[in-house]
């Protein structure tokens, strides 16, 4: 009894030290229209949420904060992260929410301890597998409130993935997204109540009512020059 108490109080003491060990850094609306250049290098936590910061530029972070490990940049008027950003850190967690941009970030940098990504509320259009395949650590994907319609199968080519976020996106129920039906079991897949935009049939119907079948059968008309049908499980 008293070795499992003993454990039990180095635990605490522990996690005790993290979070006492932890330096926070918060600058919200501050009006800054770029990342400051006099922020504590031993930061673990940034908060430069709602602001006006317009590009995240490699030299904004690249091997000046060894302990960041959450960054908040939500609630700014982000359109570009310069390619080859974060260098030097690691970041676990990225909150873009609320931000302008059109395309998934380059994050090659953090891709062996990123393990969130906050995209919610962006103009993100269209994603590719190359855009996501090489971030081994993602657990958790936000992507709701943007203009996707079609998007390659996630939940196969990001295996560490258990979370993805989809709401309010004019998604087209056709063959290239039938994946959505498929989602393996454990894996948390958050849609609209009636996520279909396309057909436009469908707009009323509920996702539970939609089948793997009826997906099929239906031409991609947003991904494709010319409408393509897919076969169906018995063809």
């Amino acid at each position: 009894m008293e070795i499992r108490r003993l454990l039990w109080l180095l635990v605490c003491l522990a996690n005790f030290e993290e979070r006492l060990c932890a330096k926070f850094v918060e600058l919200p609306n501050r009006w800054l229209t770029s990342v400051p250049e006099d922020i504590a290098p031993d930061v673990t936590h940034l908060y430069l949420n709602d602001n006006d910061i317009t590009r995240i530029r490699q030299s904004d972070f690249n091997d000046k904060y060894p302990d960041l490990a959450d960054l908040h940049l939500y609630y700014n008027d982000i359109t570009s992260i310069e390619s080859g950003c974060f260098k030097g850190t690691i970041i676990k967690l990225i909150n873009l929410r609320s931000n302008k941009l059109t395309s998934i970030p380059d994050l090659h940098e953090v891709s062996n301890t990123l393990t969130g990504l906050y995209l919610t509320s962006n103009e993100i259009t269209t994603i590719t597998f190359d855009e996501l395949s090489y971030l081994t650590k993602l657990t958790i994907l936000y992507l709701s409130h943007n203009h996707l319609t079609t998007l390659p199968n996630i939940a196969q080519f990001m295996p560490s993935l258990n979370e993805l976020w989809l709401k309010e996106n004019p998604l087209e129920c056709c063959c290239s997204n039938v994946w959505l039906k498929q989602i393996r079991t454990g894996f948390y897949l958050q849609l609209s109540d009636f996520p279909c935009k396309h057909p436009s049939g469908w707009n009323s119907t509920t996702w539970d009512d939609i089948t793997e079948d009826m997906i099929l059968r239906q031409p991609c008309q947003a991904s494709s020059p010319t409408p393509r049908l897919c076969a169906t499980k018995e063809s």
